[in-house]
């Protein structure tokens, strides 16, 4: 944050009386961590350069999941990993959603509702590889509890290869390119799947009035009564497009720091409204700002991505899948030059959480063995998280 830019990590580091009340221990530590992140507060972190031995300093980052501004390398190399393991053939992006009478429940009761909804879409798409195809298939899901102006909004992002395994046999076989399941049937067996898990769940903490076992049971039914949503679209040749667009959100969370933007006492929020594909600004308090986002920091151990059928690394049918489906060339960052040199290949050499920047005296930088003399006492630049990726 050292070229000044508005992040939501500079809004809460500048702002802490606008943070809000009642939330856990565990959203405040959080909140706290973000705050900090790329200030002295948490140190520094040394690079040398493999060339020349030149060292760059940078304030280190937090490491947190939920944080804008951290894990940018970790997420692309995700999404290559990915790529890397998808078999060669179609790919379909499927979204399942909860229902709105579901929202505060699921808040309630976030790590068991989220393992219900993991279940459920990944049961359903089983059931239907397995009686539409004859396949035992694969795909990985994504877990958003967000909407575009942070509201809560959980639904799954599943990725699905078209095609599978035949039992019994080896090889993978394709389907059809252009069309997974009717949506409405993968909408109907989806609701049945997730409400009676619902209904035989006994641990979970029930709001207001669904306390009483009657009123539950009221409840479910006029839930089963309802459509609920699944979206389904091929990928075509954007598989690598929807695989970049999933790893923003498994290493961060809700929201990127280009949407903000400063208003007085206030913050502008850029989002695009699917109601009628246009992109709009809403202005939201600072305190509801970090209210929202506070709302989306998943519970300890929770795990946002899952894996299903012959993608799990569990599976012995992994081996066999010939990869290299998704086009295109990986999107990666390179890493930055030495400012001495030119090189662009940097060793991490430590933690330093005091430096001196001046020529001429120590420092608490580990000693650079095979660095050669005459550059061992350059000037330590302090780049404000810019230099190689933390």
């Amino acid at each position: 944050m050292g070229n000044g830019e508005t992040t939501l990590n500079r809004l809460l580091l500048e702002n802490r009386d606008r943070w809000p009340g009642g939330l856990g221990e565990r959203q405040y530590s959080v909140l706290n961590l973000i705050a900090h992140c790329r200030t002295e507060v948490l140190g520094r972190v040394a690079y040398g350069c493999g060339d020349c031995g030149h060292v760059e300093a940078a304030p280190r980052s937090c490491g947190n999941r939920h944080c804008p501004l951290c894990l940018g390398a970790r997420q692309a190399r995700w999404a290559e990993a990915v790529c890397r393991m998808l078999p060669d053939a179609a790919h379909f992006h499927v979204v399942f959603t909860l229902p709105a009478e579901l929202e505060d429940l699921h808040r309630a009761n976030h790590k068991a509702m989220t393992e219900l909804f993991f279940r459920g879409a990944g049961k359903t798409m089983d059931t239907f590889m397995r009686n539409n195809w004859g396949m035992e298939g694969g795909y990985l899901g994504v877990l958003h509890t967000w909407g575009q102006t942070l509201r809560w909004h959980p639904h799954i992002h599943m990725l699905v290869p078209a095609g599978g395994f035949r039992p019994g046999r080896r090889g993978f076989r394709h389907a059809r390119r252009d069309y997974l399941f009717p949506v409405r049937a993968l909408s109907a067996v989806f609701r049945a799947i997730f409400l009676g898990g619902l209904a035989r769940h006994r641990d979970l903490n029930w709001p207001g009035a669904l306390a009483e076992p009657a009123a539950r049971r009221a409840w479910l039914r006029a839930l089963a009564a309802r459509p609920w949503v699944v979206y389904s679209k091929p990928t075509l040749r954007r598989t690598r497009a929807v695989v970049r667009y999933l790893a923003r959100y498994t290493s961060r969370t809700a929201i990127s720091n280009r949407r903000i933007r400063p208003a007085g006492d206030s913050a502008l929020l850029d989002y695009h409204d699917y109601r009628d594909g246009r992109d709009k600004v809403m202005r939201l308090g600072l305190t509801e700002l970090f209210r929202r986002f506070a709302a989306h920091i998943a519970p300890r151990g929770l795990r946002r991505i899952r894996y299903w059928g012959y993608l799990n690394a569990a599976s012995r049918r992994r081996a066999e899948l010939r990869t290299g489906a998704a086009p295109g060339q990986p999107a990666t960052t390179p890493a930055p030059k030495c400012p001495h040199c030119g090189a662009s290949r940097w060793t991490f050499l430590g933690r330093c959480p005091k430096i001196r920047t001046h020529e001429g005296q120590g420092s608490h930088l580990p000693a650079r063995r095979d660095a050669p003399a005459p550059h061992r006492t350059h000037r330590y630049s302090l780049c404000g998280g810019l230099s190689p990726p933390i």
